[in-house]
């Protein structure tokens, strides 16, 4: 069963299109890599899949239920979570205090405005077990915005975690990050469970086509190529508009190599 089918979805503003035609099929469990230049189209599609916008024609099917005009609300209760590009957090709350926020809609059915917060451990197992997870659990009481950007980063992907998803959109999760921390969130990444679908928009080539099975390339809104990681490599149409020319590419990695952002 597909966890998503993006049907034949385009996107306009206006007079302009910004998404053309896409189609997307992602299974159960598999993990999928949008890549393309700035400009391509990609945030806008995870906006679209979230319902954060509706598209102008296609559809959205989730589990094979059309969510096209239902909201990001339903669509979360349906499995569906995200991370953001740019950050949305409690910058004035703990580490702890944001993961409680972020599980209890999930277990309100078991909550009563009559009780101190603190009498339900069961919220306090569940937090703990997923800053545990994502190795934040030592700095659960800092207020959030004393975190580093990839430790906020971690906090984000926790708090999208708590909603128990089977499918998960990370928009460029290791955007602004140093080396370490890079390789920090991959591991994280690569530790979730191997149920959860997911969709990792990223500019850092390398770091998304090592994470995922599959790979789509936007380029103006369309689908470039999409195949293997090792395929969409190799694709000269896809270096030439992404990275440039075949020297562009060799030159790209060589500085990327200088930096330590890759180890092969």
């Amino acid at each position: 069963m597909n966890a998503l089918l993006i049907d034949h979805v385009s996107k306009n503003f206006g007079g302009v299109q910004v998404l053309s035609n896409i189609f997307i099929e992602l299974e159960e469990g598999k993990r999928l890599a949008i890549i393309g230049p700035n400009g391509a189209g990609k945030t806008t599609l995870i906006n679209v899949i979230s319902g954060v916008l509706k598209p102008s024609t296609g559809r959205i099917l989730l589990f094979g239920e059309d969510m096209t005009r239902h909201s990001p609300y339903l669509r979360c209760r349906k499995g569906l979570s995200r991370t953001f590009q740019i950050l949305s957090l409690f910058p004035s709350l703990t580490v702890l205090e944001s993961l409680l926020l972020s599980v209890m809609p999930v277990r309100s059915d078991q909550l009563s405005l009559l009780r101190p917060i603190g009498m339900f451990s069961h919220l306090y197992h569940t937090s703990q077990r997923l800053l545990e997870q994502v190795g934040l659990w030592e700095k659960r009481e800092m207020i959030v915005c004393n975190l580093s950007h990839g430790e906020q980063k971690l906090l984000e992907m926790a708090m999208s975690l708590s909603q128990a998803p089977k499918l998960m959109l990370l928009d460029e999760p290791m955007a602004g990050l140093s080396p370490g921390e890079t390789v920090l969130i991959s591991s994280v990444i690569r530790s979730l469970p191997s149920d959860v679908a997911m969709i990792i928009v990223e500019h850092n080539v390398d770091a998304a086509l090592e994470l995922a099975g599959r790979v789509v390339v936007l380029n103006q809104g369309m689908i470039l190529a999409e195949g293997l990681p090792h395929e969409v490599r190799k694709e000269p149409k896809v270096q030439e508009v992404y990275l440039g020319t075949e020297e562009s590419w060799r030159s790209w990695k060589d500085f990327c190599k200088k930096r330590g952002e890759l180890h092969s």
